[in-house]
């Protein structure tokens, strides 16, 4: 990626967060697009490469933010994985084995019977996205 390029994903993220912060909008935000995300994970096999797409994408924005800011790449990514990515990451890995089960258990003839299963599972995970939005909203308002 250019240089320039970094920069406006990077200044266009500051816009969104500034305006966001301003309209007091960025919790709400971080944790609805987290779970659309996260809900999206939950497909039965489409759900995986979704999932590895969209990490793929976020990695992409990491590395154009720390490119914009001169920060380190490695620097950034740590500081943004802990611990808000690994609260994250934990949610969308248990939604993208479950999308994994649920397909296999649709193939077993016991697709139904993994709904209970898959339900716990979205619970289990609105919680741990909602406790990352919480942190990243904090950290974002003292300018983490």
């Amino acid at each position: 990626m250019d240089p320039q390029q970094a920069k406006d994903i990077s200044n266009n993220l500051n816009q969104t967060i500034n305006t966001m912060k301003q309209d007091d909008t960025l919790l709400p935000y971080i944790l609805g697009n987290n779970f659309m995300i996260c809900l999206l994970m939950f497909i039965p096999v489409i759900g995986p490469l979704l999932g590895f797409y969209i990490l793929f994408n976020t990695g992409t924005v990491i590395g154009a933010i720390s490119a914009a800011e001169g920060i380190p790449a490695i620097v950034a990514l740590a500081v943004t994985f802990i611990p808000i990515g690994l609260i994250e990451f934990t949610a969308y890995s248990a939604a993208m084995t479950e999308s994994i089960w649920l397909f296999r258990r649709i193939l077993q003839g016991r697709g139904l019977r993994e709904l209970k299963n898959a339900s716990l599972f979205v619970s289990i995970c609105a919680i741990l996205l909602l406790l990352g939005a919480i942190i990243e909203t904090a950290l974002i308002s003292i300018g983490a």
